[in-house]
């Protein structure tokens, strides 16, 4: 069937389906799928503020970016340097993940807790939408967009990304980009000329792997569209490079200190690292479903590969049914969004597979073929590859249930989907701040603050959580890509590279005098850091499989000698908790 064809046979089929006349709506449309987003992400409209996703280490750097954005804009700094962390010295944030549009839409107009949790709404509201349009515009059913709609946004691997990585569940622009260069190459038009470079950059400003994906998504589309261009191609072509050249206009400031950086000689990336999806959980529901999780916890807790988000790899049995009736039946596009469904997958299991927590060294996959090419060698996790798997699933199911179905069966078919992906009640733990963390912000003890344990590795996340509060630089810190010349800076400074780390060397005794001519003036000794400590009443279990201390923990001994040298340089400390003893190096003033 043709495009023209498509069209007038989805116009007919509105003309007896009160439903689908209704999503023809935009509005009605944009509606529904707020609405399933708040009901689907229950209760986390209703706790904004006063709890977050229940992540682990990733989740407090993100909303340490919301914090320090808004400092930045209100003082007219620059994002992409601070001096609040590593001080003295300060921290080159330009290969940081900062996620700019989400900083620029929220930071301003919220706490940081609470612009982490918009975040998540708004991108899951406006992945549905986007995942509709697209759906409708293939399908030529509004119904079957709907469809689409929840299995992109409430992909089970999506869900659990929402939890600490703000840039992986920032999808929302993936599906519009792609919807605007359909309508760009099927009709032409300056303004979705303008659409496509808008949401290709703003995709981009999401986070630069999504980019990578937006482009490796289009070059496929491309390249189909060049064989059987529905235009002349000279127009093709102009359209497409204004629409680039838009999207690079628009999304090179925010790129400029990462090119900089990158053309300096600087590392900018992390090496890739085996997390993979496991074969095994491809079908095997989701932990947190509220009917049948607890059929599947002990699977996940025992045989998960990881702790951080992303290991979450169902795919659904109702989504996956739809898109084998596309491919079946041999819907128009089915083949091709089967074949990015499948490559994605293939790319998503890393490069060796996973069967049940077993990980299979002796095959090798075409994850490790990305490696050594340049611009793919970033996308070096390989679960981010269910991103553009679940976009394609989102079509293939669309596809899969055609148009002529009636409303109570597109009806049925939208709860089933809902069901087999319901992700209830969104896993949310409360923010509860140090008193602590509010004397030292009003003034208490003057100085910045040097934690022990102090690090620039993931560890450091609880002291970036405290400085939201406290609002003080602070001597370590936690940038995406560690930087090596902040490390040699401490390891120069014997007053600080002797504390450094969670095996501190601890070779000399505090040296309070120099540490106070660097300009601490708090030592906070995080006591839930010690090996071994347990919080009175114990800790629930963790949704991801691991506490954020166990991030990093000093040994006992080394701890307690920790201890001790602060005591005999600074006397008691002047305030302590469960969880920290905070020591005065210089008085207040």
């Amino acid at each position: 069937m043709t495009d023209a064809a498509a069209a007038a046979s989805g116009e007919a089929e509105a003309e007896r389906s009160r439903g689908e006349v209704l999503l023809r709506r935009p509005g009605v449309a944009a509606l529904g799928c707020l609405a399933a987003t708040l009901l689907l992400t229950w209760p986390l409209a209703a706790e904004l503020g006063t709890a977050l996703p229940a992540g682990a280490g990733d989740l407090w750097q993100n909303v340490w970016n919301f914090w320090w954005w808004d400092q930045a804009l209100a003082s007219g700094r620059s994002p992409w340097w601070t001096p609040l962390l590593f001080h003295p010295y300060g921290a080159d944030l330009s290969l940081h993940t900062h996620s700019p549009l989400n900083m620029l839409l929220f930071a301003r107009i919220a706490e940081p807790t609470t612009a982490y949790g918009l975040s998540v709404l708004f991108s899951t509201w406006l992945s549905a939408f986007g995942a509709h349009l697209l759906g409708r515009e293939l399908s030529g059913s509004a119904r079957a967009g709907l469809l689409a709609a929840l299995v992109f946004a409430f992909f089970p691997n999506r869900l659990e990304q929402s939890l600490e990585h703000l840039n992986l569940f920032s999808t929302q622009f993936l599906p519009l980009t792609v919807w605007a260069y359909l309508r760009l190459v099927r009709g032409g038009g300056r303004r979705f000329v303008i659409a496509l470079g808008g949401f290709f950059a703003a995709n981009a400003l999401c986070d630069w792997q999504l980019a990578i994906f937006g482009l490796l998504l289009l070059a496929v589309l491309g390249l189909a569209t060049l064989l059987r261009p529905p235009r002349p191609r000279v127009a093709l072509v102009r359209d497409l490079a204004l629409a680039g050249a838009l999207a690079i206009g628009l999304a090179l400031p925010a790129a400029w200190p990462m090119l900089g950086a990158i053309g300096s000689g600087q590392a900018f990336q992390k090496p890739p690292v085996e997390k993979g999806i496991d074969l095994a959980f491809l079908l095997r529901p989701h932990f947190h479903h509220p009917l049948w999780g607890e059929a599947t916890r002990a699977a996940y807790q025992e045989r998960r590969a990881y702790p951080s988000a992303g290991f979450t790899a169902y795919l659904g049995f109702v989504p996956l049914l739809l898109a084998g009736l596309a491919v079946g039946r041999r819907r128009e596009g089915a083949a091709l969004w089967a074949a990015i469904f499948g490559v994605s997958l293939l790319l998503a299991l890393g490069a060796h597979a996973r069967l049940d927590g077993r990980l299979l060294d002796g095959v090798t996959l075409p994850f490790a073929w990305l490696e050594p090419l340049p611009l793919l060698s970033a996308l070096r996790v390989a679960n981010r590859f269910l991103i553009p798997a679940s976009l394609a699933l989102a079509v293939l199911a669309a596809l899969g249930a055609g148009r002529r179905a009636s409303d109570l069966r597109f009806a049925a078919l939208a709860l089933a989907v809902a069901l087999d992906y319901l992700w209830l009640p969104y896993p949310l733990e409360a923010y509860t701040p140090s008193p602590l963390h509010a004397q030292l912000r009003a003034g208490t003890a003057a100085g910045a603050v040097l934690d022990v344990p102090f690090t620039d590795t993931p560890g450091a996340v609880g002291s970036l959580r405290a400085q939201i509060e406290h609002q003080r630089p602070i001597a370590g810190g936690y940038v995406s890509v560690p930087s090596p010349a902040t490390r040699a800076r401490i390891a120069r400074e014997s007053a600080l590279a002797d504390l450094y780390g969670f095996a501190p060397r601890l070779a000399r005794p505090l040296d309070r005098e120099r540490l106070v001519a660097l300009g601490f003036g708090v030592v906070l000794l995080h006591k839930d850091r010690r090996a071994g400590w347990q919080p009175e009443p114990p800790l629930a279990p963790p949704v991801l499989g691991a506490e954020l201390r166990r991030l990093g923990e000093m040994p006992a001994a080394r701890f307690d000698r920790a201890r001790r040298r602060l005591e005999e340089a600074c006397g008691a400390p002047f305030y302590e908790d469960e969880r920290l003893a905070a020591f005065r190096l210089q008085p207040d003033g």
